[in-house]
């Protein structure tokens, strides 16, 4: 065999009959098969991140609209100052202005001159009609004994009160058309005093039918119209009757 016929190993060639070298055969060209976007979970991994997009904007959306408002940690009485609440401040979305606008807004403070006219419990948004500004001063107060069983037995400082004039029995022994100073006795409930706000309360008494002292603040107006009130409540018994606070 000549040279030219031989062939050296590793020369990455093959030796053909007429003992040329031929190149060898190129590998097969790799293509991207479009199967590949079919698959299960590529196509989930995509809803998924779609799906956390969506979300994460309405999420956004949503607390730019919401507002801080203050929630109530410790419960609270009615007739306690308002100064004394244990409030933070939270973000609430309302579904409109006219919901928003019933509630304290935490980017002022709570009014330190403010009463509590119903009880508060934890967790719950404190509302305009939860508090009362305390006027500055009242035209005059007026005591007025009333007998347990004639007023609410948890009434409170700081809450509101209508006073109605009952009849009453009678115990002079005299005329029972006349009352104890000579006026006539009442023959129907009439109503003296409206919402009035309640100053001050004496603790009530074990015994059956004893009576407490109601101190009441007297507006301008009532104080002008006393000696009516004075009179109407010499004709009977006392009621008060509890005026509910406004539900926002």
């Amino acid at each position: 065999m000549s040279a030219l016929s031989r062939v050296r190993p590793g020369a990455g060639g093959r030796a053909t009959n007429g003992g040329a070298v031929a190149s060898p055969a190129a590998p097969p060209a790799q293509r991207l098969s479009a199967s590949r976007w079919r698959q299960p979970r590529l196509v989930v991994g995509l809803l998924l991140v779609a799906a956390a997009v969506v979300l994460g904007a309405r999420v956004v959306d949503g607390l730019d609209d919401s507002v801080l408002v203050w929630q109530v940690d410790s419960a609270a009485r009615a007739g306690s100052p308002a100064a004394a609440l244990d409030v933070h401040p939270v973000a609430v979305r309302f579904d409109d202005d006219e919901t928003q606008a019933a509630y304290l807004a935490a980017d002022q403070p709570v009014p330190s001159d403010g009463i509590v006219v119903r009880d508060l419990e934890p967790g719950q948004l404190l509302a305009e009609a939860d508090l009362e500004v305390e006027p500055q001063e009242p035209a005059g107060q007026l005591p007025i004994d009333v007998s347990s069983g004639s007023m609410p037995a948890d009434l409170a400082v700081g809450e509101r009160v209508d006073v109605w004039v009952v009849p009453g029995a009678d115990t002079t022994g005299g005329d029972p058309a006349v009352g104890p100073t000579g006026s006539p006795v009442l023959t129907e409930a009439v109503q003296v005093l409206a919402q009035v706000r309640v100053a001050g309360i004496t603790a009530p008494e074990a015994t059956v039918g004893a009576t407490r002292q109601l101190l009441v603040d007297l507006s301008v107006p009532d104080a002008d119209r006393l000696d009516v009130v004075l009179g109407q409540l010499a004709r009977g018994r006392p009621v008060a009757v509890r005026v509910p606070a406004a539900v926002p």
